[in-house]
């Protein structure tokens, strides 16, 4: 497991799965984009001179590798490591909301977490004070009420980087929330 800086992670630390092996090729068939595919950093063996960057972050306790989430699930706000997936967990409590999905957003004055949630009613105050209860302040996200969550086409996934477009247009309009 490596950190950003591509350094072994030592036990009981976060860092992101990656795989070598003479099964590891160096890229995607059709695919022009090879980025999670690098020089291995820490391996000469012949056979692991390729990784794999999985995308998947794990903790190394007892000797046994412990998930922690997908690495794009985590951001960074005002320097703390945050769950996209732990916040959306706390607001998906409300019976209200039919979904959740959290994004982290990066604007001039830095990374923003924004909960984009529908439901039949606004819920910014409930959202708010549950988030307050139970997380940390730098997890409060800003709740942005949707009629439907927009979907990706082939793979009928919530399209975050549509909700990121849609944060980017509004922000003007929501400094009262932020």
């Amino acid at each position: 497991m490596l950190d950003d800086d591509l350094n072994r992670v030592p036990a009981g630390e976060i860092g992101e799965i990656c795989v070598s092996g003479f099964n590891v090729v160096d890229g995607y068939w059709g695919v022009e984009s090879k980025s999670d595919f690098i020089k291995s950093p820490i391996s000469e063996k012949a056979g692991h001179d390729i990784v794999y960057k999985t995308g998947d972050l794990a903790v190394i306790k007892d000797g046994h590798i412990y998930y922690q989430g997908r690495k794009d699930s985590i951001v960074k706000v005002r320097g703390q490591r945050v769950s996209l997936r732990e916040i959306e967990l706390t607001i998906a409590k409300l019976d209200e909301v039919k979904k959740v999905s959290v994004i982290g957003s990066k604007t001039v004055t830095g990374m923003k977490t924004v909960a984009f949630y529908v439901a039949s009613r606004p819920l910014v105050t409930e959202i708010r004070s549950l988030c307050a209860a139970n997380l940390p302040d730098y997890m409060i996200s800003i709740p942005i009420q949707l009629q439907e969550m927009p979907l990706q086409k082939h793979t009928g996934k919530i399209d975050r980087m549509r909700l990121d477009k849609i944060y980017q247009e509004i922000i003007p309009n929501i400094d009262s929330l932020d």
